[in-house]
């Protein structure tokens, strides 16, 4: 399984050892204290009910109390712990027939229920429920490896509309945002279009005067050649998806931005990657740039300046969730000084909420520490350090679903170097097989969230709707 090139091929092996393990059993059984089963069978079953006899007030109703964000617990981590190829059949067969009912509302007519009015009531539907979305972490060239957490995700039809990204993983964030689907699909069959000479050391001389090792006009270079000079707006029309990067504040009173097509729609999409990618005492903070009324490049806020994402806001969970109604999170982490955490703690033979309780306790002592010596410190260069470590320590890098970089002693070597065609290669494979053992997860977390957005699309185009989803 560790070995395999593809997904078919990685589930085939994960079903054959499931019955050798004899999870398989374990699937077919309904019954398990981790969710509400008797719940999920009596809605299973009254959904293929009322849908077989048009009984449409009665499946309204079902439907309604079907997708609830949080019913009966079937998301629950440990259901996906258990089997190497999936969760409980009866799990995957309720979803299936509550997409079924959805398209069946979506699909025929009914008397005294307009399109419209179907389209307002699945709107409303698909607010109260919510929205999936993915983060990127950042990692130096780590960070890479979110092209084959995307890969992984876009061959099975499952990446979520919405994306975030913080330093490098912003760089993946605005190369996919800023392509078509059909666009994407090429860059992938064509490896060698990615410009990837990023990372370039500075003069000595240069290092001493700037207090710099990295050079900013490199990094540029390399973000601009894969993306142009397109903005958040103009990307958002192109690819469909809400491309959010993440940039911290070089001030000690302004608070960190998210960047998107929502909240910055003119600034470009080039520059707010290398503001996001600008580690500090590796690459200078950078100055935004956006479209103006006049289509002129001006810089945006010129008075403020940005730098890596990653230190106030590496998996920016509350600021997403409020601006895009997230109810579900995918974290993919590359983080140098994370991924051994978490891979650490998958390895712990206990259950996932408690791993992750000990872990975040972990964390907010080690914040309790810092907190004890920023008071101590009220200025001066070690404040400014412990902000910053304080900000990282502080910060919450875990989702509904996590997809981690495995870590491995060698890798370190690589993370301020720039990848060739076949380290590229090699960093997407790592992605695709970290993200396989998630896909049947994620497929059914973002199951109904996509059942909503093909329905409404559905209706909008039936009614002439313009899609501002």
């Amino acid at each position: 399984m560790a070995k395999v090139m593809s997904y078919p091929e990685w589930l085939d092996l994960a079903e054959q050892l499931d019955r050798l393990e004899g999870h398989d059993r374990w699937r077919e059984q309904d019954d398990s204290p981790l969710y509400h089963f008797e719940l999920i069978r009596n809605h299973c079953g009254n959904l293929r009910k009322y849908r077989s006899e048009g009984n449409l007030p009665k499946l309204l109703k079902t439907l309604e109390e079907s997708t609830y964000r949080h019913l009966a617990e079937i998301s629950a981590p440990e259901l996906y712990q258990r089997a190497h190829a999936g969760t409980k059949h009866l799990i995957v067969e309720f979803l299936e027939e509550v997409e079924a009912s959805m398209h069946y509302i979506c699909d025929n007519d009914f008397p005294g229920l307009s399109t419209s009015e179907k389209l307002e009531d699945f709107e409303h539907a698909a607010k109260v429920y919510g929205r999936t979305a993915l983060f990127m972490s950042g990692g130096g060239a780590f960070g890479i490896y979110n092209l084959g957490v995307i890969k992984a995700l876009l061959e099975e039809d499952i990446l979520p509309r919405v994306i975030s990204g913080s330093s490098m993983g912003s760089f993946v964030a605005v190369v996919i945002g800023s392509r078509s689907r059909k666009e994407l699909v090429e860059l992938f069959d064509n490896l060698e279009d990615i410009h990837t000479t990023a990372l370039q050391m500075v003069s000595p001389l240069r290092m001493i005067k700037d207090r710099v090792v990295l050079d900013s006009d490199q990094l540029f270079e390399s973000i601009q050649a894969n993306v142009g000079t397109i903005t958040f707006k103009e990307a958002y029309e192109k690819s469909g998806l809400a491309i959010n990067i993440s940039v911290s504040p070089t001030r000690s009173r302004q608070k960190p931005r998210l960047l998107n097509h929502l909240t910055t729609p003119n600034v470009l999409l080039a520059q707010s990657s290398l503001a996001s990618c600008a580690i500090p005492g590796l690459f200078p903070p950078v100055t935004l740039k956006c479209v103006d009324e006049n289509g002129a490049i001006v810089p945006y806020m010129q008075s403020e300046l940005w730098a890596d994402g990653s230190v106030y806001g590496d998996i920016p969970l509350l600021r997403m969730t409020r601006l895009h109604n997230i109810n579900k999170t995918i974290v993919s982490q590359s983080n140098p000084h994370v991924i051994p955490f978490i891979a650490m703690q998958k390895r712990a033979n206990l259950p996932a909420y408690t791993r992750k309780a000990i872990f975040r306790s972990l964390k907010a002592q080690s914040a309790i520490a810092l907190d004890f010596a920023r008071d101590n410190i009220a200025f001066g260069p070690a404040r400014s350090v412990l902000d910053k470590a304080h900000a990282v320590t502080a910060q919450d890098y875990h989702g509904d679903i996590n997809i981690h970089l495995s870590p491995s002693p060698k890798i370190y070597r690589n993370i301020l170097s720039n990848p060739d065609l076949e380290a590229l290669d090699n960093y997407i494979l790592m992605g695709k097989r970290a993200t396989w053992p998630q896909i049947a997860f994620i497929r059914d977390l973002t199951r109904i969230c996509r059942a909503f957005e093909q329905c409404i699309n559905k209706l909008k185009a039936t009614t002439g709707t313009v899609n501002n989803s």
